[in-house]
């Protein structure tokens, strides 16, 4: 014989009077369900359902755009992002540096330094900085006169 399992429920009633509430004795017990417990125990599997969490997925953590702290010398900076979780990670970059205006005995020069950083979705978060040479700081070699 199979094994079988029946489920048992018990009908009441309940009366609203103006003096509170009253249940009236259960009525004969019946093995089938009303729609009513029906649809609620529906509504709680999918509420338990809903608050569910799968823990097996990794949380996602993203990064925001850096904010740069750059050597004396622009050599090299330093990117300080925030996550999504709210930690912060600061990482050193080199520099690179292009001269714009060479530095003469009678011209300041100009040098741009650059830095960047992946921001994971194909492009880079970029920090310039565009310095002056003061022509005073050159140094001169002077050679044989021709």
């Amino acid at each position: 014989m199979k094994n079988s399992h029946i489920t048992t429920f018990f009908l009441a009633t309940t009366l609203l009077i103006p003096n509170g509430m009253v249940n009236v004795a259960a009525q004969e017990p019946t093995t089938e369900p009303t729609a009513e417990q029906t649809n609620t125990t529906e509504t709680a599997q999918t509420t338990q359902q809903a608050n569910t969490v799968d823990t097996t997925q990794q949380a996602t953590v993203t990064y925001g755009t850096p904010t740069w702290t750059w050597a004396n010398d622009y050599s090299y900076a330093y990117a300080t992002q925030t996550s999504s979780n709210g930690s912060q990670k600061t990482t050193k970059f080199t520099a690179t540096s292009q001269v714009i205006k060479p530095v003469l005995c009678i011209q300041d020069g100009t040098t741009r330094y650059t830095v960047k950083l992946s921001n994971g979705n194909g492009g880079y978060y970029v920090d310039q900085k565009t310095v002056t040479i003061s022509k005073n700081t050159a140094t001169h070699h002077f050679g044989n006169p021709v």
